[in-house]
């Protein structure tokens, strides 16, 4: 076996990439089968209908290619294969496809308490009639996933499951759980151990805005996990720009007493400051 764009092709066709090169002919596609499987509808006069290559036409591996992406692009399908077997006298192409599914109902959706559901369905963008698979609906979840990280629930997750209802009519309906997690950020970064340096000077690796910016009477910084690693970095490079060049910085999480932020600190190791001697 050969694999041409991703796709399962027996060795006839391994044969056909050497017509040009050799006197060997391509092989004569006696029957055109097509297998279908998952939980949708598939139709194979659809497929046939969407195919060029014809039987009694000679096996043409960039026919069959352009065939394949041709029945992916009716959207109709998860997956499609194309594959050769060897008959009497020629060859069977066989399309292998996987149909979508679709949607009988609106998603159910359960687990959600932080967002109304109705802000929840519009993210997830899936209705009545939809075509979905797996890859469908984890786009359309992570839409969602992306708001609950942006509201500091870092831990979100979700799982769903797509259950036949007509498989004649390729119908399902589908469930979608969230386990939202708690809330989860950095309500304030401090600083230890920095006396050559004032945090006052450190306000800007510290993200925090200007002290002349009125808005920040009114609306406290936050701070993600993954910042605290540029702020770790932006206080050595300051140290080191200044001489210290055994500085060491380090930051440790902790919970908050009196919310349920975290609170992050800064440790700072100076060392000593280096001079060059000119």
């Amino acid at each position: 076996m050969i694999r041409i764009c991703g796709k399962r092709v027996s060795r006839a066709i391994a044969l056909l990439l050497m017509v040009g090169m050799s006197a060997y002919a391509a092989p004569t596609v006696l029957q055109i089968q097509v297998k279908h499987s998952g939980i949708g509808k598939s139709d194979s006069e659809f497929v046939r209908a969407h195919i060029r290559i014809k039987e009694g036409q000679e096996l043409n591996s960039p026919a069959v290619s352009r065939d394949v992406k041709l029945l992916l692009g009716t959207g109709m399908f998860s997956t499609v294969e194309a594959s050769v077997e060897e008959v009497e006298g020629g060859v069977a192409l066989v399309y292998s496809v996987q149909a979508k599914a679709r949607l009988m109902a609106a998603p159910d959706v359960l687990g959600v308490s932080e967002f109304r559901l109705s802000k929840v369905l519009k993210w997830l963008a899936l209705s009545e009639g939809d075509l979905v698979d797996d890859q469908t609906v984890g786009v359309a979840v992570l839409n969602v996933l992306k708001e609950y990280r942006a509201d500091h629930f870092g831990d979100a997750t979700a799982t769903w499951e797509l259950t036949p209802v007509d498989s004649h009519a390729g119908l399902a309906n589908l469930a979608i759980t969230f386990t939202e997690g708690p809330v989860s950020y950095i309500g304030d970064v401090t600083v230890q151990g920095n006396t050559a340096i004032s945090t006052g000077e450190l306000r800007l690796a510290l993200k925090r805005p200007s002290r002349w910016n009125p808005f920040r009477w009114f609306v406290k910084k936050r701070y993600e996990r993954y910042e605290l690693n540029d702020i770790e970095a932006s206080i050595r490079d300051l140290y080191m720009d200044r001489g210290y060049l055994d500085v060491a910085v380090s930051v440790a999480v902790g919970k908050s007493p009196e919310s349920k932020s975290e609170i992050a600190t800064v440790v700072v190791n100076e060392g000593i400051p280096y001079k060059l001697n000119t």
